[in-house]
């Protein structure tokens, strides 16, 4: 398990343009001078230039990103819903990336995708609940990018809405999580999306979602674990178009219902 959470890449082309448009490299985080947010009258009521909020910030999108790969949650370019919110993303001081956030809608939109043969013509997708609280209250943003930070510690718990649940910053918290998968899941079985670009369907597949788990990994992306109400199947998912499925054990189960219980789990297992 934990060889297999260890091995992630790229290679979806949307994923590529994420990478280009939100993950700046820790090394030149300088070049992103700032993220700058407006309100539907263009006011400026936002800034980001410090390098551990534009971190933060990067590692938000693309969790929305990566759920959305999860969710086949990609969809058409708005056509009358109301901006609340543009986001300008400056890769440097000259040239940025828009990002649209609406006021009756959790689409994010970026109009101003990159083109290319490989990318697809329209970049927008469904924000998780928790990630639509955030970038639409942008006077509160800094704040609530704190929980962002040290991205190599986070554990988050998302209710099937996508609403957090619960947190905890643990010590190696990829390696703990496989430990305990180790521990209490069966055979893992490796599966791909369907789709060349955009995944066609969920990987949900019908199931009764109740929570899902976000690690990071060391490539600076997110591992999901996702954990359903009607069956002890768990599915883990990294870079598109790749995610594996495994069965629980009854007590591995019991155990990943209650997120409180397997956070105390994973804190016992850094002690041990």
């Amino acid at each position: 398990m934990i060889k297999m959470v260890k091995h992630i890449f790229f290679c979806a082309a949307f994923l590529l343009c994420a990478a280009f448009v939100f993950a700046a490299d820790d090394n030149k985080v300088e070049d992103i001078p700032a993220i700058r947010v407006y309100d539907a009258k263009e006011v400026l009521v936002c800034e980001l230039t410090e390098d551990v909020d534009i971190k933060a910030f990067n590692d938000l999108l693309l969790e929305s990103v990566e759920v959305s790969v999860d969710d086949a949650a990609f969809v058409p370019a708005p056509t009358n819903a109301e901006i609340a919110y543009r986001y300008e993303i400056f890769k440097d001081s000259s040239n940025s990336i828009s990002l649209l956030i609406y006021a009756n809608s959790q689409i994010a939109y970026i109009p101003n995708t990159p083109k290319s043969d490989d990318m697809p013509d329209v970049f927008a997708w469904v924000l998780f609940g928790e990630a639509y609280n955030i970038l639409s209250r942008p006077a509160l943003l800094k704040k609530e990018l704190i929980r962002y930070q040290n991205r190599y510690n986070n554990i988050f718990v998302y209710d099937a809405k996508g609403f957090l649940v619960s947190a905890a910053s643990i010590p190696s918290a990829l390696e703990m999580f496989g430990k305990i998968m180790d521990i209490y899941s069966g055979d893992i079985y490796e599966n791909r999306f369907s789709g060349s670009v955009l995944p066609e369907k969920s990987v949900h597949k019908g199931r009764q979602l109740l929570y899902r788990y976000t690690v990071w990994s060391f490539n600076n992306e997110t591992i999901r674990i996702y954990i359903y109400g009607n069956t002890d199947k768990a599915v883990l998912t990294k870079s598109f178009p790749d995610w594996a499925e495994c069965t629980l054990s009854k007590e591995g189960y019991e155990l990943f219902k209650n997120p409180k219980q397997l956070i105390k789990r994973l804190e016992k297992v850094v002690v041990e």
